[in-house]
């Protein structure tokens, strides 16, 4: 999913912390559970470089043009309820 679209991060950051939040009360050891983590944030970078390494500034353009900048115009609310 991380390679599938732009804003993939935080859709998959609410299900992580979710799921990590529910292995820490389930009484699992912290340093096995850390560990985890780490192997996996590392498995999940190593594959999304291949990809985001050659796409970051043109990715991060686009973010910022259709998020905060003019593209986002369209969708502005506040504009919305004026017309």
């Amino acid at each position: 999913m991380v390679l599938a679209k732009i804003m993939a991060g935080p859709f998959v950051l609410a299900p992580s912390l979710y799921a990590l939040a529910r292995s820490w009360r389930a009484g699992r050891s912290a340093g096995r559970l850390i560990r985890n983590v780490l192997l996996a944030t590392a498995a999940a970078v190593a594959m999304a470089s291949v990809w985001w390494g050659p796409h970051l500034d043109s990715s991060y353009r686009y973010l910022t043009y259709y998020g905060w900048g003019e593209g986002a115009q369209p969708y502005d609310l506040r504009r919305a309820r004026r017309s």
